[in-house]
């Protein structure tokens, strides 16, 4: 596929993306985020680039709105002085999440079943003062 401005290079799994608009020093434009989105999309399809493999493995057949309240966690929360903070926005995240996918996942673990999670993100994320 040709970009214009990125350059596209997959080598041992790991895919290189590089920014080459050198007489302009790089600078970021719109035809840039094309040919980024554009590399984004064609890595997600490239067999070569292990980390969307791996990835998948993370998130394929997880629930949508339990890995959204993950990476909130980790990117909101991360850096708190003290756990107990932390533990609490865990313990109602928990909550929130049992009562939709959280019952389907206990339900297809008892009957030895993969999981049909229905929840999406984001109508089904908890209120944002879980997050205050």
């Amino acid at each position: 596929m040709h970009r214009q401005t990125v350059r596209y290079d997959v080598a041992d799994g790991i895919l290189t993306l590089t920014l080459s608009r050198l007489e302009h020093l790089k600078a970021f434009t719109v035809q840039m985020a094309d040919d980024l989105a554009a590399a984004f999309h064609q890595a997600t399809e490239d067999a070569d680039v292990a980390a969307y493999a791996l990835a998948h493995r993370f998130v394929d057949g997880k629930s949508q709105v339990a890995t959204a309240l993950t990476r909130q966690m980790l990117y909101r929360k991360g850096a708190l002085p003290s756990p107990l903070e932390a533990h609490r926005v865990d313990s109602l995240a928990m909550f929130y999440s049992s009562q939709g996918d959280g019952k389907e996942g206990v339900a297809a673990f008892r009957e030895k079943r993969p999981p049909k999670f229905t929840g999406q993100v984001p109508a089904d994320l908890p209120p944002l003062e879980l997050w205050n």
